[in-house]
């Protein structure tokens, strides 16, 4: 089976729990049904996912270009029932990395469009955002409590601040490391600095970057 034109889904995230407790306190075989659904678009590659507030599950198709929606109640084993999706404004934007926000808006980086995306679900309209350093391959994101969108640029070693009401992008340079991964609490954004495995080039740290003054440090 072509898991690259499948998106799976568990129809409650408790069941996750549980199937993992069991196994880890019994070692004993437990498993829920697992459900495959169809993405409309065939060869689509749907990677980062995340779920609004209403329960709707929100992902990024990196070959398909498009933002993709899976409505739990109405969706269909073996079809595309339930998907909807939402194509970009460029082509070969290849977005791979989703959140929503707490305002239920999708935030998305497009890889290979050098952009972060926004999505308004209530109006279908995508607005995208030109990252300042090109080819800066931005990754994950987060929603800070400010409600400003801060995301890695993986190629640039940099790390990006989106403020949503000014539509401005103000970048942080770190150490060396390729950031990946980042949250962000009252005082710092946190980061993942793995390196490039598949071009043997390693690291492992952890950095952080000082909210007030945009001190780096590891």
């Amino acid at each position: 089976m072509n898991k690259t034109k499948k998106y799976f889904f568990l129809s409650r995230l408790m069941a996750i729990g549980l199937v993992m407790g069991g196994v880890l306190a019994t070692n004993t075989t437990h498993a829920e049904s697992i459900s495959e659904y169809l993405t409309p678009t065939a060869d689509s590659s749907p990677a980062g996912l995340d779920f609004d507030s209403k329960g709707n599950l929100w992902f990024a198709e990196v070959n398909g270009n498009k933002i993709g929606k899976l409505t739990p109640g109405d969706v269909k084993p073996g079809t595309s029932d339930g998907i909807v999706e939402y194509e970009l404004p460029h082509a070969n934007s290849k977005p791979q990395y989703l959140m929503v926000s707490r305002d239920d808006i999708v935030w998305f980086s497009e890889m290979g469009g050098n952009r972060i995306g926004r999505l308004d679900p209530a109006t279908g309209i995508i607005r995208e955002y030109v990252i300042p350093t090109p080819n800066s391959e931005p990754h994950h994101l987060f929603e800070s409590k400010d409600r400003k969108i801060w995301f890695t640029e993986f190629e640039a070693n940099k790390i990006g601040r989106l403020d949503p009401i000014m539509g401005e992008i103000k970048e942080f340079t770190v150490n060396e490391g390729h950031p990946h991964d980042l949250v962000v609490d009252d005082e710092y954004v946190w980061y993942t600095q793995g390196g490039k495995f598949w071009a043997r080039i390693f690291s492992n740290k952890i950095g952080y970057l000082e909210l007030e003054s945009g001190k780096v440090g590891e």
